[in-house]
């Protein structure tokens, strides 16, 4: 076998394997895209279950919070009324 027969081989089995590895690095990439794209889905899924539970949490904090102005409303018309009269009686 002389040498251009030789290196020609060479180049052929280097070919080869640079072909097969970008052949598995590819479908290593797809993959992990894959992977990442399930997981990004799952996590979109969390979070838009983490914004509907949010949102109910803040309306039941406004609610609260409207109750208990309410209630505050009330108690100073009372102290008002006690005040006006003590005042009266004093």
């Amino acid at each position: 076998m002389d040498w251009q027969t030789a290196a020609v081989s060479c180049a052929a089995i280097f070919f080869a394997a640079v072909l097969t590895w970008q052949i598995f690095a590819t479908g290593r990439v797809a993959v992990v895209h894959g992977i990442r794209k399930e997981i990004a889905v799952e996590v979109q899924k969390d979070n838009a279950e983490s914004l509907a539970e949010f949102r109910a949490a803040i309306t039941d904090l406004a609610a609260a919070q409207r109750e208990l102005a309410e209630a505050t409303a009330d108690v100073r018309a009372r102290l008002t009324a006690i005040e006006k009269l003590l005042r009266e009686v004093g």
